[in-house]
């Protein structure tokens, strides 16, 4: 596990002081980073990891206010808490501290969460879904024994002759189409229940945490076959005529967010090898079919170093601020055997290894002042798809969770830098997230998922200008149009496109 190469002490900020204007300081200038690996059923050890970074989060909060473990502090403040933030039952909890993983989300905290993998369905459901890490975990549960409970006996991954993957792509479909049906957003739930069954698309909102996931598409025609690195954005990225695309290869796509549906992105990025068959996606009708499969093999299995230049190429350079990569304790001595597969395997596993990303990375410490490496180097000894039940009760997975929770409380106990290393990290999150909530504005959009502010004159929104990103855009607008009207309280509140969550069904 490695820190910042210069560690700062953490001083409670003052208490943060309400600002309605809406020019954005420097604190929102650094965007926050959060980069997941890929590795299969081991994502649930990522989540665990999340699951400890947010109880230093809340004890950091709870410095910062100088309050008990009991206060009522969530990290939607100044904004409230909003009804369903969870759908887990929070009275289950037991320590005053576990609850911090209710309270505190990491859409809150970091501008971009992008994965690989089974890093990518979890930065899915943190980023698209605004979910808590708990949620993250249940859901987990749920899809690992939808995907993986039911492996074919022969497969691809038996013997290469053989034309199927070993695990049905349509289930890992619908097991990420209930994810969806249970997480959207309440408006996206009655159009998906609707007559017309729309299904909620990718994209996140303007302002509020957004996400990639890596995946390699190939297209089939003319010539030859190219295979080549491809992010599916939530957010638009058109690509500067001033700035150099070759400086950002690999990357070559760039354009508006990903036009595909959620489900579909979660399938284009898992289409591992041998276990789940590609996704083939036609944006532009039935004759421009892109063949799309997982985005792990070779570095990109760590995504924080394209994370990196993304941003730079977006922003410029120097505005990253905090750089959170966090690995699925990958074992570097996995696979072995003589068949074709485990030749195979052993050559995927060198290949995937995060530590190349992670080392060049570190190098860099001088321009990545605030980075953090979580990750157990000493690795679990589980494969990708190990998911096993418990011998006495044949509960779905219970050994290999039990395993991977063992596994994470000897990494906790054994290493002694780790509390501190997760404090740091977290001290330094909090200090930029309180720092942000007062610019009330833009906080209410980045906090709440809140969006186009429109005005609820007619004549108004047949303007060009059919709504505002934010509160104070739109109130600058009733002050200059309708203040001094006799109506003028009619048209006081604006109009928005809310994020609602759903309760438990």
């Amino acid at each position: 596990m490695s820190g910042s190469a210069a560690q700062s002490f953490y001083a409670p900020p003052p208490k943060p002081l309400k600002r309605t204007d809406t020019s954005a300081g420097k604190e929102w200038h650094q965007r926050n980073v959060l980069s997941l690996d890929g590795g299969g059923i081991r994502g649930y050890w990522t989540l665990l990891v999340l699951e400890r970074l947010m109880e230093s989060i809340g004890e950091q909060e709870r410095l910062a206010e100088n309050r008990g473990p009991q206060a009522d502090l969530h990290s939607f403040l100044p904004c409230p808490y909003p009804e369903n933030v969870t759908q887990c039952n929070v009275a289950e909890t037991g320590r005053p501290h576990d609850k911090d993983v209710y309270r505190f989300l990491p859409c809150h905290y970091f501008d971009l969460i992008c994965g690989t993998s089974t890093g990518s369905l979890i930065a899915m459901m943190l980023s698209r879904f605004r979910m808590t890490v708990k949620d993250c975990l249940d859901e987990y549960e749920r899809m690992s024994e939808g995907i993986f409970g039911r492996p074919r006996l022969l497969s691809q991954r038996n013997t290469l002759v053989l034309p199927w993957t070993k695990y049905s792509a349509s289930a890992m479909e619908k097991a990420f189409k209930d994810v969806t049906a249970r997480r959207c957003s309440q408006a996206e739930r009655l159009a998906l229940d609707s007559q017309y069954h729309e299904n909620p698309k990718f994209e996140t909102t303007d302002g509020t945490c957004s996400m990639f996931a890596t995946t390699y598409s190939r297209s089939i025609g003319g010539k030859a076959t190219e295979r080549s690195l491809y992010l599916l954005r939530s957010y638009e990225h058109e690509n500067s005529a001033s700035r150099s695309l070759a400086d950002t290869l690999p990357i070559k796509n760039f354009g508006p967010p990903e036009p595909m549906q959620i489900w579909q992105v979660a399938r284009a990025a898992t289409a591992a090898p041998f276990y789940f068959k590609e996704i083939v996606f036609s944006p532009n009708g039935p004759n421009s079919k892109i063949h799309y499969s997982d985005g792990g093999f070779g570095s990109t299995n760590n995504p924080t170093h394209i994370a990196i230049n993304e941003l730079n190429l977006l922003h410029g350079a120097g505005k990253l601020g905090v750089i959170v990569s966090i690995g699925t304790a990958k074992a570097d001595n996995q696979g072995g055997g003589r068949s074709a597969f485990a030749h195979t395997t052993t050559a995927y596993q060198i290949a995937t290894n995060p530590n190349l990303v992670h080392d060049f990375v570190r190098k860099q410490n001088q321009s990545y002042e605030h980075y953090w490496r979580l990750n157990d180097e000493g690795g679990l000894k589980i494969g990708l798809d190990h998911w096993k039940p418990s011998y006495l009760t044949r509960k779905p997975g219970h050994r290999t969770i039990r395993i991977m929770r063992e596994r994470f409380a000897i990494w906790l106990r054994e290493n002694r830098d780790v509390d501190r290393q997760f404090d740091a990290c977290a001290a330094e999150l909090v200090q930029r997230r309180r720092a942000r909530a007062q610019h009330e504005h833009l906080w209410e959009c980045f906090a709440t998922g809140v969006s186009k502010f429109k005005c609820k004159n007619l004549e108004c929104r047949r303007e060009d200008v059919k709504y505002y990103s934010h509160r104070g855009g739109f109130e600058e607008h009733w002050r200059r149009v309708h203040s001094d009207e006799e109506n003028a309280a009619d048209f006081k509140e604006p109009l928005v496109t809310r994020w609602d969550y759903q309760g438990r069904s």
